[in-house]
């Protein structure tokens, strides 16, 4: 059993924002391999008094909670999900005070990894991607009201998001703004794209098409739909 690092606090008890709902309990740790760790730990239920959300602590960690920002909700005093609010905590024996927006809790949608993407390959010039996108003579290449996600998201889902359609600009020697961005199917963005194709890409679906006596959309759309059902005799899905 390891040291107890202080006695049990009474229930009801507050540290910082969080409030302390019950005793302290064994918890048994796994490794990454499955196998147990070497000791217990002990923790503690605790509940944030912003956003009310429970989580359990370990009990040596208990002191943290009084200088620490809840690592859940991040809160905005007036209810605002958009608001910037302001954070005070210590950090590693340092003290940070920072603006920030609130936890938004949408980090591992399928949304937020297109917005990302649009950003990487607009804003990061070590992205593969930059020299075609960012680094191309463009004016306002993200609107910037697309810098905070949650605009984006409330964008997206009047101009007909779906899961599984793709962001696409209408001109592509336009920028990503709500004026010149699209929601499409993969294959609607592919034939769009076969517009920009190197000449000799270009010549040699032109060539199958004549040889199987149909278009190129034909030739892709057979592609596509042979690499999908490769995926899912693979086990991977529908290739999407």
């Amino acid at each position: 059993m390891p040291a107890r690092k202080r006695e049990d606090l009474p229930v009801g008890s507050v540290l910082g924002i969080h409030e302390v709902t019950g005793p302290s309990f064994p918890k048994l740790l796994t490794g990454r391999s499955g196998q147990s760790a070497k000791r217990n730990r002990f923790f503690v239920p605790a509940r944030c008094t912003a956003c009310k959300r429970e989580k359990h602590v370990r009990e040596d960690a208990l002191e943290k909670l009084k200088t620490s920002a809840c690592g859940y909700c991040y809160a905005s005093v007036d209810g605002d999900p958009e608001a910037r609010i302001h954070v005070e905590r210590v950090w590693n024996g340092q003290v940070q005070v920072y603006d920030r927006y609130r936890f938004h809790g949408k980090s591992r949608s399928r949304l937020h990894s297109v917005w990302t993407s649009m950003r990487e390959r607009c804003g990061n010039p070590k992205s593969e991607k930059y020299p075609t996108y960012g680094g191309r003579d463009i004016a306002v290449m993200v609107d910037p009201a697309w810098e905070n996600f949650l605009t984006f998201a409330r964008w997206a889902e009047e101009s007909g998001y779906q899961e599984g359609l793709e962001l696409d600009r209408i001109n592509n020697d336009l920028g990503y703004t709500p004026e010149n961005c699209r929601w499409v199917t993969d294959l609607e963005n592919l034939m769009n794209r076969s517009r920009f194709l190197p000449a000799p890409l270009h010549e040699a679906l032109e060539a199958r098409a004549a040889r199987d006596g149909t278009d190129t959309y034909t030739v892709i759309r057979r592609s596509l739909e042979a690499h999908r059902e490769a995926n899912r005799q693979a086990g991977g899905g529908d290739g999407q």
